[in-house]
């Protein structure tokens, strides 16, 4: 993943997108043959903190720094 290798490591959210999409195409296919019913799927997305996110303890640490270059 390219979030891996940027400065600050970018926060990213990792879906089962293999999964979503496999039931994107059943449910168009059901559209088409117009048995769609309404049904609604959750998915849980797995959080991957990296360097983009801060701690709520050091918010202090940000409040100073950016009084520096203010």
């Amino acid at each position: 993943m390219m979030a891996a290798y940027i400065s600050p490591a970018l926060t990213t959210i990792e879906l089962p997108i293999e999964v979503m999409t496999r039931k994107a195409i059943e449910k168009a296919i059901e559209l088409i043959n117009q048995q769609s019913n309404a049904i609604s799927h959750q998915y849980k997305g797995k959080l991957i903190q990296r360097e983009s996110v801060t701690p709520l303890h050091s918010t202090s640490n940000w409040l100073s720094l950016y009084r520096l270059l203010h």
